[in-house]
């Protein structure tokens, strides 16, 4: 079902179905597909299948891939490094060795590690990650305003919003609805465009808060609560993943109080690429 022959979508059932072999043999097939592919809907499920698995030397795979990789494979390592207590431990270790950034996780899985039930990974994160601490907003915002001024570019703006927006917003027909709809943008001001950006915790839709979720096996997973019953939930995710879990496989859910938006886009979004994107969001 791997070969280069079979369709899509029987190469992608493939690679899920791996995760359910003996580890020693699916192992190298699912780390050739996530380094050599050039489907990204492929490596995606290579990472995600990698993640079920329970061999140790997973997780130095996944960290040192973590540098090299596109922003979307970069979330699904990271959510493959939340699978367990052990691999989150993992996480922590390599950020101490400078291997992964601290300013690489988001405040919702950062809230999820320092807020964690297990003591000694709680303790262990709010060491490691007190360098995580996110840059005051007033500052932030006062050294961007001047990209208001500039003259910008819609189109350049485009692909700005296409490559660290459009996982979860949908505006011209272009990325998915996960947080709230924006597509009122051409209505607001620049400057309140700016605060939404740079500061999105500053007002939240209380329908749009992120949800953190324990697992009984110890696996987290984070997203918006787009429906509920009585025996489930079910969380929108970045890229329009969407996620059931039944509420007797839960160990803990937790309302994080924050945005599913990361703070600190302003790492991959400079004042010249600030100014494009809002100019074409206007």
């Amino acid at each position: 079902v791997l070969k280069p022959s079979a369709s899509a979508s029987t190469r992608k059932l493939g690679i899920q179905l791996l995760r359910y072999g003996r580890s020693d043999v699916v192992m190298p097939l699912l780390q050739n597909v996530s380094e050599t592919s050039s489907d990204q809907a492929e490596r995606l499920a290579s990472i995600e299948s990698l993640a079920t698995l329970t061999d140790p030397s997973i997780n130095g795979w996944l960290i040192d891939r973590y540098r090299s990789e596109t922003p979307a494979i970069r979330r699904a390592i990271l959510a493959a490094l939340f699978a367990s207590k052990e691999r989150q431990l993992r996480l922590l270790e390599a950020i101490e060795q400078g291997q992964i950034a601290a300013t690489e996780l988001d405040p919702v899985r950062v809230n999820q590690l320092t807020q964690a039930k297990d003591e000694t990974l709680r303790e262990r994160a709010k060491t490691v990650l007190a360098a995580a601490a996110p840059a005051s907003r007033h500052e932030v915002l006062d050294a961007y305003r001047p990209a208001l001024a500039l003259t910008a570019d819609p189109k350049r703006g485009r692909e700005v919003f296409v490559k660290n927006c459009s996982t979860c917003h949908r505006v011209d027909n272009v990325g998915v609805n996960v947080a709230p709809d924006i597509s009122d943008t051409r209505t607001k001001k620049p400057e309140q465009l700016l605060l939404d950006i740079l500061d999105p915790n500053k007002a939240i839709d209380a329908n749009y808060f992120a949800y953190a979720v324990v697992t009984k096996e110890g696996k987290t997973e984070s997203g918006v609560i787009s429906a509920e019953t009585s025996t489930s939930i079910t969380l929108k995710q970045p890229e329009g993943k969407v996620l059931t879990l039944l509420r007797t496989d839960i160990d803990e859910l937790r309302n994080t109080g924050l945005s599913l938006m990361p703070i600190g886009v302003e790492k991959n979004i400079d004042q010249q690429a600030m100014a494009d994107l809002i100019f074409w969001l206007k």
